[in-house]
């Protein structure tokens, strides 16, 4: 801990010189390889501690302590996420992600700027607070190819779908399987003044709507797929190191001649080259394009965990 201020300044001089700033005020400010066990998102004048590994009560007084006296922030929430936190979630939701926050005035509400587009965060409701930064990039890319018609799956707050409607996407279509996050994707696309027509906002379970939608014979140019590296439902378990092949093979009957499918994984047990030869052998008509890099606020080493692939028919 005796070398946190230095970690601590070091690490936010790199975020500023950037210059991400003032189009982007959302941004990973201390990243896992650079520190002890913790990353720090920022947004406006608010960060977001995450803890991965155990502390001592008073290993986080020094650290909460620390951060007030380096960095200019106003007000600081923890988040605490371990290992195990998908099976103490429901139990231990107060100790995981405390309402309030560690110092500063309470800011329930906040929002951030990504390259000027507008996203609502919640940096005490949750262990998610509406937004992953290490996925810029990659909402920049589908801002930029316009695509005719637009399928996000896995949607969370409705980032790739907003970004294709600003972009000038005639028709997108936001599936997840949580009403309350979808409900938060309306809200950003209020934000940034666009429509938020209940058809485009689908609840429920992505793979049956893959089947509904060949069903209908709807197509799609571009298809987003960023599934969870793990779930588990009445199905049984979905995992991605065994399983991201076939979902992709789900999706190509809806995918237009010539459409685009953005596949990615964040987890770090799944090399880029696995990943790639997963999808490959279950759907060998599928020609990969390029990968995206991660957001530059994060270290190089990220790329292994997150692989974000273009693939086309």
């Amino acid at each position: 801990m005796s070398d946190l201020a230095a970690t601590l300044t070091q690490a936010w001089n790199r975020r500023k010189a950037l210059n991400l700033l003032p189009d982007t005020t959302f941004f990973r400010a201390l990243h896992l390889t650079e520190s002890h066990g913790m990353t720090l998102d920022v947004v406006g004048q608010v960060g977001i501690l995450s803890f991965y590994q155990h502390f001592s009560e008073a290993q986080e007084q020094t650290i909460f302590g620390t951060l007030q006296r380096v960095l200019p922030l106003e007000t600081v929430y923890l988040k605490r996420r371990p290992v195990e936190a998908r099976h103490v979630t429901n139990t231990s939701r107060e100790w995981l992600s405390p309402e309030h926050p560690i110092y500063g005035p309470p800011q329930s509400e906040i929002i951030g700027l990504e390259q000027q587009v507008k996203y609502l965060f919640r940096p005490g409701s949750d262990l998610s607070v509406g937004l992953f930064a290490d996925m810029r990039l990659a909402r920049q890319w589908v801002r930029e190819q316009a695509a005719p018609r637009v399928l996000n799956t896995f949607s969370y707050t409705c980032g790739f779908g907003l970004n294709a409607t600003l972009g000038g996407s005639q028709t997108v279509k936001n599936v997840d399987a949580s009403r309350k996050v979808l409900e938060w994707g309306k809200e950003n696309y209020t934000l940034n003044g666009c429509e938020t027509a209940d058809l485009d906002f689908i609840y429920g379970d992505v793979q049956e709507w893959l089947k509904r939608f060949h069903k209908r014979e709807d197509q799609f140019d571009l298809i987003v797929l960023d599934p969870p590296s793990f779930s588990r439902s009445k199905k049984g378990i979905w995992r991605a190191e065994t399983h991201y092949g076939q979902l992709v093979s789900e999706t190509l009957p809806i995918l237009s001649k010539g459409g685009m499918l953005l596949a990615c994984c964040n987890h770090a047990g799944i090399s880029m080259a696995q990943f790639k030869n997963q999808i490959r052998k279950d759907n060998p008509g599928l020609k990969f394009h390029r990968s995206l890099p991660v957001s530059p606020d994060f270290p190089a080493e990220q790329e292994s965990h997150l692989k974000i692939t273009v693939w086309g028919r």
